[in-house]
């Protein structure tokens, strides 16, 4: 069961504190860019990692009675218009959302937060908010089966942990000529033993 810290327990308990209570925000973005934000007034650093100042409302997790996975929602300021150029992109969907409850009296150490980890299952927009829903995969929106197996193409992407290419070549056309030119066959992706189907 996840508890917290014993800075943050011994914080909880006090009667009364000056210490304040506060969210910050990990949003991916895509595979190089993560957006780090604050609800607080001001920009927050927490175990050497900056979180910027924005308006963001977390709201509680609902579950209806139709079977749908819990979910909850997160509303950010969306006047830079940052937040809607990534929505408008597709950046968000199934990419990954960490919240975090800090203490302002600990934010040296890692240990010392709530870590909410979840999967950004939807979004939406207006000229102001941002909208993201957050929680498991949405079953609706899953593709299955999620890799498919073929006999001349390669189904990982390219330099990913399934790769393992790390070799000098910004490109693949996923055939096995071109990763065994790259001197990476090990990893190929596709199955060349596979039969061909004749009909």
């Amino acid at each position: 069961m996840r508890t917290f810290s014993s800075n943050l327990t011994a914080q909880r308990n006090l009667l009364r504190t000056n210490s304040v209570w506060l969210w910050a925000a990990e949003i991916e973005v895509d595979d190089a860019t993560i957006l780090y934000y604050t609800n607080q007034g001001k920009d927050v650093v927490f175990n050497g990692r900056t979180y910027q100042k924005k308006g963001m409302v977390f709201n509680p997790f609902s579950q209806d009675g139709a079977g749908k996975l819990p979910a909850w929602r997160v509303t950010i300021d969306n006047t830079d218009q940052v937040m809607v150029a990534y929505l408008e992109l597709g950046k968000f969907f199934g990419r990954k959302f960490k919240a975090k409850i800090l203490n302002s009296d600990f934010l040296s150490t890692a240990a010392d937060c709530w870590d909410i980890d979840t999967l950004i299952v939807d979004a939406s927009a207006d000229e102001q908010w941002v909208t993201l829903r957050l929680g498991d995969y949405d079953l609706e929106r899953v593709k299955i089966p999620r890799s498919c197996y073929y006999r001349g193409f390669c189904r990982f992407k390219f330099k990913d942990k399934r790769c393992q290419y790390a070799g000098v070549a910004t490109s693949c056309d996923k055939k096995w000529e071109t990763c065994d030119g790259y001197g990476n066959a090990l990893n190929y992706g596709g199955f060349p033993s596979m039969p061909y189907v004749h009909r």
